[in-house]
């Protein structure tokens, strides 16, 4: 017996069922049950190809969504990983970055978009974007982020925002000028201290039209760690 594997409309292939030399032929009993078989099994199959196929263009819009590589800073040891929170997913929006400004300047951004879809991803990416944009300016980072608000504002609805840190780094002195929007404090780790978190205003999600966030500046000892 020869039977299509059809889901959607679409012939995706051929179940062939065979019986040995000498075996009674097949009846219309295992006709039907055949059938019944292969129409059960084309569904879940056609989902698991849908399901590789979206997860392929998730994996390709985020990778090329996120920084290839990251710039040297005179003064700064960089290191960064992304890694889902879920296996299941494998594609939001997280977001970092880190820009070069003017000479001895530098933006280091994490951001986060609610949700873990492609939805999520691509906007993302249009506010990772907006705030590459931005930062061309060299602005505060409180006036970056109020800048970036409204922009997340114009692209959200009510049930989406996003959350920002953005940091500027000053090679010359060593300072921080950070203003964050709803997102988790920095961790800072000083040489010889445990681990602590920075002081910074909890500002509001980004999308919310409010851009009342403030620029605190900090100085860690050199050897000092950062996490974002």
């Amino acid at each position: 017996m020869i039977l299509p594997l059809i889901a959607r409309g679409r012939i995706m292939g051929l179940t062939v069922l065979y019986r040995l030399g000498g075996s009674r032929p097949f009846s219309q009993v295992d006709l039907s049950l055949a059938r019944d078989l292969v129409a059960r099994a084309a569904v879940p199959i056609d989902n698991a190809r849908l399901y590789t196929r979206e997860r392929a263009s998730a994996l390709a819009l985020q990778h090329g969504l996120l920084p290839r590589e990251i710039p040297d800073v005179p003064g700064l040891e960089l290191a960064y990983r992304y890694v889902p929170a879920e296996t299941a997913a494998e594609v939001g929006g997280d977001w970092f970055d880190v820009i070069t400004l003017r000479p001895g300047r530098c933006a280091l951004i994490v951001g986060d978009v609610t949700g873990h879809d492609m939805r999520a991803a691509s906007l993302m990416g249009q506010l990772r974007t907006a705030t590459r944009t931005l930062a061309t300016l060299d602005l505060g980072p409180a006036e970056i982020l109020a800048r970036l608000d409204q922009i997340t504002a114009d692209l959200t609805n009510e049930e989406t925002s996003a959350t920002c840190v953005y940091a500027v780094h000053d090679t010359s002195t060593g300072e921080w000028d950070m203003a964050r929007a709803g997102h988790p404090l920095p961790v800072v780790v000083r040489p010889g201290h445990a681990a602590t978190f920075l002081d910074l205003p909890p500002g509001m999600p980004l999308g919310l039209g409010t851009g009342q966030d403030e620029t605190v500046r900090v100085q860690p000892p050199p050897g000092s760690t950062l996490v974002f």
